[in-house]
């Protein structure tokens, strides 16, 4: 995981456990619930999108780093044929 994801991650996770606190200090029904549900809703979608977009580029990588792999092979035995 690319240190990105990670500083994402753990600023997500802040805000999750911050919100997690706050929703047993605050009274039901009141602004600061709500900003706490909200904040609490939005911590938890980001942590998912950057597990789910991290594992996603790095099949995308993999993909990449094959097709390279194979190009080269292709010109290193065309090469080889040539001569």
């Amino acid at each position: 995981m690319n240190v990105a994801a990670r500083g994402v991650l753990q600023i997500s996770g802040l805000v999750v456990a911050g919100s997690l606190l706050m929703l047993g200090a605050t009274q039901p029904g009141s602004a600061e619930r709500v900003i706490t549900i909200v904040s609490l809703t939005v911590g938890l979608l980001v942590i998912a999108a950057t597990i789910v977009l991290s594992r996603y580029g790095r099949r995308v990588l993999a993909v990449i780093r094959r097709d390279k792999a194979e190009k080269s092979s292709r010109r290193t035995s065309s090469i080889q044929e040539d001569q």
